[in-house]
């Protein structure tokens, strides 16, 4: 039995049964196989070379699996840490699991009514996947402290780098998701491989994953290259061994370029969300701008033709691609992508029935994708870049009016070059902002003082009233803006700081700070920030400001 008594002398305090499943694992055929060609080297030496036998060990069923998970589990409960690496290195070592000889789930249905709230259950590869990243996170803490970070990452490497997986990795990574904020926006990746970068940062071994990233027989794996990619993403963020800037620049662009080219030959759904992933982050990093365009692209278009039906994931990969081609100029590259997400696949491509109502646009998507969210972040981003006729030709016609009234004073300010776009009627209110728009430098069109507070305008007011029951007035009426929030007021009050958003501005960060006296006399901006706080004698301001590369700062 292989180290039977070995094992005997380590875990006394384990009972009868437990000691039953341990001679139960280290009896799978997997583990007697290993002892065969050990046995067989050893008694190989007066042997020729030429006649020495090779032996194939099979990965484990995914039973065996689950039985060296319950193994390790016990064996940590117990302190026996050694013993709990050691069940999932020689479980996972020799490839990921795929072989079961269980029947597959079923549903039992009691009547000819099915509810189709209740998801299928997991087939047994994705189960014991999803069991095989739960197991390890919560074990990597105990490991740690019990063994060191080096010994983990000697464990991990095995999982990651299988004997019988060696021109690939296994990844075992948790399948992507967007933001509940967001829905096209990515969450954090997790899995085995993104552990194993972490635990590489705590032990100083970024170079020995490097090394075996880019080995010979990982030279056409596409996730080897993203993975080398992330690391080197690290490096330059300084949380792994400092690198001169120049060598992690060269070295990662040489990764994303090897991984886009090898991506020609198809990619599985867990390797593109991979590179989706990747791409965002080399946006975020400012690195290799113009790789990481072809990354997502490349990323976005795969995860695109996939499915039928196009799920929130693949809509924030090809809106993640738009915003990075945007970026480094490719317009149309950009707007082709956008176009995708105003189209209900469901319906031969074609963009769906579309009514305006409260000036924002109702799709009716029929048994499709709810479109309003994303035809709403398309017509921002074609918007907010003055590409009115893109907009015109890939919006839904009947909601085209309506993002325009929308995003107005966005184009007068941003793009006053842009043509309008052509409308049969507009609205009194329009054309009493469009004459009432002064080009006195400000980022407020359509400002005006002093007027009574019976006018019907739209827009926000700033009133200035009278206590002892004399007259109010209107000091400013501001008639693009959609909202004021965060007044600060002098202590004594002759001055006021305000915060103002337009209809396109939606993010705190959109927001600008405007200063106006209380006699209605001036009105000025110091441009974009939120959070306005004056001073007791109002010559001095203090507020919060966001840059895509400073971050939040105070000014």
């Amino acid at each position: 039995m292989l180290h039977l008594s070995l094992i005997s002398r380590r875990i006394p305090v384990i009972p009868v049964a437990a000691l039953s499943a341990v001679a139960i694992t280290l009896n799978s055929p997997w583990l007697v196989a290993q002892d065969s060609a050990a046995e067989a080297t050893n008694a190989a030496a007066s042997v020729p070379a030429a006649a020495v036998p090779v032996t194939v060990v099979t990965p484990p069923t995914i039973e065996q699996v689950h039985k060296a998970l319950d193994l390790s589990e016990m064996a940590a409960r117990r302190g026996l840490i050694p013993l709990s690496m050691e069940a999932v290195e020689k479980s996972l070592s020799f490839g990921p699991p795929l072989i079961t000889h269980s029947a597959p789930p079923t549903l039992k249905l009691s009547s000819a009514r099915v509810d189709t709230s209740i998801p299928p259950p997991p087939l047994p590869a994705e189960h014991v996947r999803h069991r095989i990243r739960n197991h390890i996170a919560a074990m990597l803490p105990l490991w740690k402290q019990a063994v060191g970070a080096n010994a983990v990452y000697d464990t991990l490497k095995s999982v990651v780098f299988p004997a019988n997986l060696s021109r690939d990795v296994a990844l075992y990574g948790q399948p992507a998701a967007v933001r509940t904020t967001d829905p096209l926006e990515f969450a954090d990746i997790t899995g085995v491989a993104e552990t194993l970068i972490s635990v590489a940062a705590d032990s100083n071994n970024s170079e020995d994953l490097l090394a075996a990233l880019w080995d010979d027989s990982k030279q056409h794996s596409v996730a080897a290259r993203l993975l080398s990619a992330r690391v080197l993403l690290l490096q330059s963020a300084g949380d792994l061994i400092p690198m001169p800037s120049d060598d992690v620049t060269q070295r990662l662009s040489a990764s994303v370029t090897n991984a886009v080219q090898l991506s020609e030959h198809g990619l599985s759904r867990e390797t593109a969300e991979l590179m989706a992933v990747t791409a965002r982050d080399l946006m975020e990093s400012g690195l290799c701008r113009e790789q990481s365009a072809e990354l997502a692209t490349c990323a976005a278009h795969s995860l695109w033709a996939m499915d039928d039906r196009p799920g929130p994931v693949a809509d924030a990969a090809v809106f993640t691609a738009a915003q990075i081609c945007f970026s480094v100029g490719r317009t149309n590259e950009s707007v082709s992508l956008l176009e995708l997400l105003t189209k209900d696949r469901n319906s031969a491509g074609s963009t769906s029935n579309a009514s305006t109502s409260s000036g924002s646009a109702s799709l009716n998507a029929g048994k499709g994708r709810d479109l309003l969210p994303l035809t709403d972040r398309v017509a921002r981003e074609l918007f907010a870049r003055g590409l009115v006729p893109e907009a015109v030709r890939i919006l839904p016609t009947e909601s085209v009016e309506s993002y325009r009234r929308q995003f107005q004073s966005a184009l007068r300010r941003d793009h006053p070059d842009v043509a309008p776009v052509p409308s049969a009627a507009r609205s009194p209110s329009d054309r009493s902002s469009a004459n009432h728009a002064k080009d006195s430098g400000l980022r407020l069109p359509g400002i005006r003082s002093g007027t009574d507070v019976g006018d019907d305008d739209a827009g926000v007011r700033i009133c200035w009233c009278d206590l002892n029951g004399g007259p109010s007035r209107v000091l400013y009426r501001l008639t693009d803006v959609r909202r004021v929030t965060a007044l600060s007021v002098s202590q004594d009050g002759r001055r006021l700081a305000l915060e103002a958003a337009f209809p396109d501005e939606r993010l705190p960060s959109d927001s600008s700070v405007f200063l106006c006296d209380a006699d209605g006399s001036q009105l000025s901006t110091i441009g974009r920030a939120c959070l306005p706080s004056l001073s007791a004698d109002g010559h001095r301001l203090l507020c919060s400001r966001y840059s895509p590369h400073r971050g939040i700062w105070i000014a």
